[in-house]
């Protein structure tokens, strides 16, 4: 689990970094991260496929290459924020974050196929109890937005150390309390991007600290991150919550 999940991961947060020098690469978000857009190799590393709906940064206009329509993407996969419309569709961050919420199910998804005490769920979508097999927007923006329900966690999770931490970053990413704290739509789309561009920080944090514990398993992983971090300059590490084990 830990090899998928930070695999993809260091795809996730390598699509997302704007590369500078001969060989530019501006900063992309995807817009429509779900598990069948994760491609795994033969060696257990995974890599983003379907850029079709992807937007770019360019640093230098300081502007967002995007058409004006923002609720893309696949249904089950979208967040509050790209659900109700209320995402500021001038600002990269926003988009950031709205893919964050995505990788978060994704997670969640690897979480549920993880072995531990014997035990292991079948493989199910997000929101796979509260939604019909093909949900609308109007379904998804009644669970995720009006009610406010995120994914069931399984109890087994508490009890494991891996898996305990996983429910953490599932707290944290999916917005089950701090993404609702206020009524306002700004408010609630900036505490949003606070709580998970600051995961996405601290999951780059997590694979350097794992790199240096685990240097043969997971080298391949997480080399060029230290990089990354720099591009991180709005997020303060004070309140950064990455744990050296995961």
């Amino acid at each position: 689990m830990l090899n998928l999940a930070y695999s993809s991961a260091s795809s996730f947060c390598h699509l997302q970094t704007e590369i500078f020098g001969t060989q530019v690469k501006p900063a992309i978000v995807h817009r429509d991260l779900k598990s069948k857009n994760i491609l795994v190799k033969k060696d257990g590393t995974c890599c983003i496929a379907d850029l079709g709906l992807a937007v770019k940064w360019f640093s230098d206009k300081n502007g967002v290459d995007v058409p004006p329509k923002t609720l893309v993407g696949t249904k089950r996969y979208m967040p509050p924020e790209v659900l109700d419309q209320s995402l500021n569709r001038n600002h990269f961050q926003s988009y950031l974050t709205a893919d964050m919420y995505s990788f978060g199910l994704i997670l969640w998804e690897v979480a549920r196929r993880c072995v531990s005490e014997g035990i292991v769920e079948e493989y199910q979508l997000p929101y796979h109890d509260l939604v019909p097999t093909d949900p609308s927007c109007k379904d998804m923006r009644e669970i995720v937005c009006s009610k406010k329900l995120r994914l069931s966690l399984p109890s087994r999770w508490s009890s494991d150390q891996c898996l305990r931490q996983m429910e953490k970053t599932h707290d944290r990413v999916l917005g089950t309390q701090p993404c609702f704290s206020t009524h306002s739509p700004a408010s609630k789309e900036n505490t949003c991007q606070n709580v998970r561009v600051t995961e996405h920080y601290n999951l780059i944090q997590q694979k350097i600290s794992l790199a240096k514990a685990h240097p043969k398993r997971l080298s391949l992983v997480v080399r060029g991150h230290e990089e990354e971090l720099e591009a991180f300059t709005n997020v303060d590490p004070e309140h950064s919550h990455a744990s050296e084990q995961l």
